[in-house]
Order: C-alpha cells, then structure tokens, then sequence
C-alpha cells in the first residue's frame, strides 16, 4: 500500500513539473500591469464576469490583444486533461496547495469575453473571433458572436460568418448575431436576406432582433420590400 502511494506521489509530482516545465519553455516577454503579465490578467477574467481584470486589460489596450487570441486558441492537451482528473482526485489537503486548473473551454470564452469589452482595440483578434464563432464551446460562440458588434467597422470581414451564426442551433448566438448586424449598420447589408430569413426564427427574440437590425441597415429599402 504504502509503495502504491509512493508511486502515485511521484506520478503526480512529475505531472506537475511537466505542465509547470511546459509553460516555462513557451513563455515569451509580455506586456505588464501591475508588476504581472498580460496573461495573468488573462486567465483570471470569467465568461459574464465584469470584474477588475476585464478593466484592466481594457486598460491595457490593443496590446492585450495578442495574449487574448492565443488564449482563444487553447486547448486541453493530454498533460492538461491528466492534470484536471488528478486534482479531482487529490485530498483536499493536498488539493489546496495547487492552483485551480480551469479547462481550456473557459479560459477561451474568457478571452472571447474580454475582446468583447475591448472594443476596435480588439480590431487584429476578428479572424480569430469568426474561427470563435465554430466553437464546440457555447460560450465562446456567445462571446465572439458580441463582439463584432463592438469592435466595429474594422470587424466587416465577419460578417459572412455571422450570417452563417444566425441559423446556429443555440438562440442566444443567433440573437447575438443579429446583434452585432445591427451595430455594424449599412456596412452590413449584404446580410439582409439572412435577417430577412431570421425574422421566421422559432425563438421571439431572434425575430425582434433580426427586424431591429434590418431597420438599422436600411429602413427605408426594407419597409418598401415588404
């Protein structure tokens, strides 16, 4: 029993190092606020959490933006995913003295969440928002579907791909969507057969929304069509 322990012990420990060496081999210099790294920041911001970190990589700028795209690309490669399962089986005692592993899945709705709120300064992270938008993640999906919207003019390269999103299966990315249609105004008229289309959505909202973003299209064109 006790050789038993002794060897999971060690299995541990040496995932542990692995993950930590992992981490320490691909770290580059980044930006700093607060005597800590952008990344830090980062993976302390929650999907739906407006919280200090969110304002202070709005702070930061555009040059948070780079950190964000990488953390909206991550996955949880095999080390990571050994690493979640072991923690869940760690006593408590033990368990407390290592940081809470969070799944790629959230860190990436994180980023998607905080590039929401960075605005146009998130303007060079849209390609990697509309790749956000084919998330196996639903959050991530409902983030960067928002964000677009926000960022503005600079974010017209995604609107393809939002009107794609406005046939997604989950409601609240459809009406996102047509939310971020409806900012982007004019530039997005080739969407209007989409919205046009979406007013038959089985959900109310989706309908209210799509009408609400063809008005701030082209008010005039779409009254006159009907």
């Amino acid at each position: 029993m006790k050789k038993k322990a002794t060897v999971a012990g060690a299995a541990i420990c040496l995932s542990v190092g692995c993950l930590w060496l992992t981490t320490r081999v691909h770290s580059r210099p980044e930006p700093m606020y607060q005597g800590k790294p952008v990344s830090y920041w980062a993976k302390q911001t929650r999907h739906a959490v407006e919280d200090d970190s969110v304002r202070i990589l709005v702070r930061m700028g555009a040059v948070a933006v780079p950190c964000l795209t990488n953390q909206l690309a991550l996955k949880d490669r095999a080390l990571q995913k050994s690493w979640l399962w072991i923690f869940a089986k760690l006593p408590p005692g033990i368990r407390a003295r290592f940081p809470q592993p969070v799944k790629a899945s959230e860190l990436r709705a994180a980023a998607a969440w905080d590039l929401l709120y960075l605005s146009p300064a998130a303007k060079d992270a849209v390609p990697s928002l509309i790749a956000a938008l084919k998330d196996d993640d639903v959050f991530v999906r409902l983030d960067a579907a928002t964000a677009f919207g926000h960022i503005g003019p600079e974010a017209a390269p995604a609107i393809p791909a939002l009107v794609q999103a406005l046939t997604n299966q989950h409601r609240g990315v459809r009406f996102n969507s047509a939310y971020s249609l409806e900012l982007l105004g004019p530039l997005a008229k080739d969407a209007s057969p989409a919205l046009k289309a979406a007013m038959n959505d089985s959900d109310p909202e989706v309908r209210r929304k799509a009408l609400e973003a063809l008005h701030k299209i082209d008010s005039a064109g779409f009254i006159s069509s009907e």
